[in-house]
């Protein structure tokens, strides 16, 4: 049976490239006493025009490809096996003959994957010994066992009136006497949650107007005041918010609660590690700091600066490992960080240069501890290793293959797509937020409220209201928001923002544990770009499509010119 005996290649010799490859994570250097493709042993499993598979080759193969991907694998036949084998073992000869290796991007990727490999079982080890023990976890206990009580909590209902845009004090006045009657009708038997589907403006009326179980700290301070007075099957006064006016029922009380060991054991190991995981991590990146000595320059990270200027070095023995401008920004694209030198700042820069440097260094300390001694670790990489080689031989072999779109290409598929470029509404948010605390006292909500008054007065702006009420309180840029980014903020942040104009701040508004005042900086309504605006991300969508027509093209020819032939 040949390649030639089926029309295309099957859809795994077509895809394991363009998926498998292209994810590659990264690792460590390990030198393996049998390469994963080293010559073909015998049995033969099959062979083609440059050379012969055999059986323990294409078996270590198999199990490689069967880990990595499953569910995907777990339907290949032998077939495609063999055949994708094939194509990779005929991609690597290729960037090993054409000195692709030679080239710093290659290298410096090669290098990446390997240094990523190694730093997931240098963390992986420490995580394990991060584990704390029985008596560990016993004496944490001990010591602060109110720390894993559960405060008392409140089941609670509630019916909510917002109050209305650019409101006055007759409008306001004339929805707390909106408010009072609903009490009234509720206190003479009227169903709460009948009345909280028809007249609230919250969206617990889809429930009924049913809140959930909540703890005073997780309240409004103005809320958590009535709560803490409430008793089963009691109805609050009418509260007044910043938001505007809640009327709760509650339904049940659960008592605090302070649990046993036992019960307490899951979450305290869980925390306990993560501390201590911290901790370790730490110490073993200040250690490997003195030790290598790194050095940083980031001035000379510009826009007219050689791809050959060194911007940071680390002490290896008693060598210098010195890291090029064009390295470092090899890693920023790994990380998907815009490598325009004029969007990051100065601290920016040492913050990433520090990462790319502690990077090596915990690979090098991985290989110290001896960690890539273990057989299947080093398998997998060298799998890996392979892989990516292929992948950097079969994007140069795409490339020639690729023309530049046209104009008149461009602007039809512009006709085509049009609805599916437009650009959705856009909100740019900046928060002033406050952890909810039991250990805060009253008058730090209080003083939060008031800022809350001034900023919309336009007394003060947001950063010098969170030097006012600095530590707790803290300026968040949460950047340009979709309304679903919104939403996923909290139904009450997303009511909040719908009623502001740009320019202006929310009052005090409760999700969760944290309160938020928030500044909508400017809105960027729905729109549809221009041609000349689209035009790149067309582009790059018509050479995305035939970057994979080129890598088909390319997977078919091998298999074509290698005529594979599977042993009976």
């Amino acid at each position: 049976m040949t390649a030639s005996d089926r029309p295309q290649a099957s859809g795994l010799a077509a895809g394991f490239l363009s998926r498998a490859l292209r994810y590659g994570r990264l690792g460590l250097i390990v030198v393996l006493a049998a390469a994963p493709l080293a010559a073909a042993d015998t049995p033969l499993i099959a062979t083609y025009r440059d050379g012969t598979l055999g059986v323990s080759e294409f078996e270590a193969w198999k199990s490689h490809r069967q880990k990595a991907q499953p569910a995907r694998d777990g339907k290949a036949t032998p077939k495609d096996l063999i055949e994708d084998l094939v194509i990779l073992k005929v991609l690597v000869d290729r960037f090993d003959a054409s000195g692709l290796g030679q080239s710093r991007p290659h290298c410096a990727r090669l290098d990446f994957q390997r240094w990523g490999m190694a730093e997931k079982l240098l963390r992986t080890q420490v995580v394990q010994a991060s584990r704390p023990s029985d008596a560990d976890l016993k004496a944490a206990f001990d010591a602060d066992p109110g720390r894993h009580s559960r405060p008392r909590q409140w089941q609670l209902e509630n019916i909510f009136k917002r109050w209305p845009d650019a409101s006055t004090e007759a409008t306001r006045e004339t929805l707390r006497r909106q408010m009072h009657e609903l009490r009234r009708r509720i206190l003479e038997g009227e169903d709460f949650g009948t009345l909280a589907r028809l007249e609230s403006d919250s969206q617990t009326r889809l429930r009924g107007g049913r809140l959930g179980l909540a703890s005073l700290d997780e309240l409004q301070p103005e809320v958590s005041r009535v709560v803490a007075t409430m008793e089963a099957d009691s109805l609050s006064p009418v509260i007044e918010t910043p938001a505007g006016l809640t009327l709760l029922r509650c339904t049940q009380i659960l008592e605090a609660k302070s649990p046993s060991f036992e019960e307490a054991r899951d979450r305290l190991s869980k925390d306990l590690k993560r501390r201590r995981f911290k901790e370790a991590w730490g110490a073993l990146d200040r250690q490997l700091v003195e030790e290598f000595r790194p050095t940083y320059r980031p001035e000379r990270i510009t826009t007219d600066a050689p791809e050959t200027a060194v911007v940071a070095t680390l002490r290896k023995c008693e060598t210098t490992k010195e890291i090029s401008l064009a390295e470092y920004r090899f890693y920023l694209g790994c990380l998907r960080v815009p490598q325009e030198a004029p969007s990051l700042s100065r601290q920016r820069h040492l913050q990433f240069l520090g990462a790319r440097v502690l990077l090596e260094a915990r690979a090098l300390e991985a290989a110290r501890r001896g960690l890539d001694a273990d057989q299947n670790f080093a398998e997998r990489l060298a799998w890996k290793q392979l892989e990516l080689k292929a992948r950097i031989a079969l994007d140069e072999a795409a490339s020639l293959l690729i023309t530049y779109p046209t104009d008149e290409e461009v602007e039809a598929l512009y006709g085509r797509r049009r609805e599916e470029l437009i650009q959705e509404e856009r909100l740019h948010l900046r928060t002033l937020e406050l952890a909810i605390s039991r250990a805060l006292p009253r008058e730090i909500y209080d003083q939060f409220e008031n800022l809350g008054e001034r900023l919309a007065n336009g007394e003060i702006d947001l950063d010098a209201a969170a030097q006012e009420l600095k530590p707790p309180a803290t300026v968040v840029d949460l950047g340009w928001k979709t309304p679903d980014q919104i939403w996923l903020l909290g139904r009450n942040v997303e009511d909040a923002v719908k009623r502001l104009e740009p320019g202006h701040f929310s009052g005090p508004v409760q999700e969760g544990q944290i309160l938020r005042i928030i500044h909508l900086v400017a809105r960027r309504k729905q729109r549809t770009p221009s041609l000349g605006e689209a035009r790149p991300r067309l582009v790059a969508s018509l050479i995305a499509a035939r970057r994979l027509k080129a890598e088909e093209s390319v997977r078919r020819a091998i298999l074509a010119e290698q005529k594979i032939e599977v042993m009976p």
